[in-house]
C-alpha cells in the first residue's frame, strides 16, 4: 500500500507522539499537503510541544503552528534573521 505525502507525514508524527524522544526535526512536513492536511499536522506538532517536546521544522509556507515560539528566516547569501513569532511579518 502506498501512502500520500500527507498520510506518510501524519504517520511519522503519530509515531513520534508515542516515543520518548524529546527533540524532533521535521524537514518540510507540508510539501504536497492540502490545507486540511496542514491543519492536522499543525495539530500533531502542537500536541508534541504540549508534551514538553522540542520541535524544529522547516517550511516554505507563511503559516506556523500555534505553539511556534521562534522563527529563523533564511534568505539567499546566508542572510538570516531570528524572530519571536509575534514579531514575524
Amino acid at each position: 500500500i502506498q501512502l500520500s505525502n500527507g498520510q506518510k507525514n501524519k504517520c511519522i508524527l503519530i509515531k513520534a507522539l508515542q516515543s520518548n524522544k524529546k527533540l524532533f526535526l521535521l524537514d518540510n512536513p507540508f510539501i504536497g499537503i492540502d490545507a486540511k492536511g496542514r491543519v492536522e499536522i499543525f495539530s500533531l506538532i502542537d500536541t508534541l510541544i504540549s508534551e514538553q517536546k522540542k520541535v524544529i521544522y522547516s517550511t516554505n509556507y507563511p503559516v506556523f503552528s500555534d505553539s511556534t515560539t521562534h522563527i529563523l528566516s533564511l534568505q539567499k547569501n546566508s542572510v538570516y534573521t531570528f524572530y519571536k513569532k509575534e514579531d514575524f511579518n
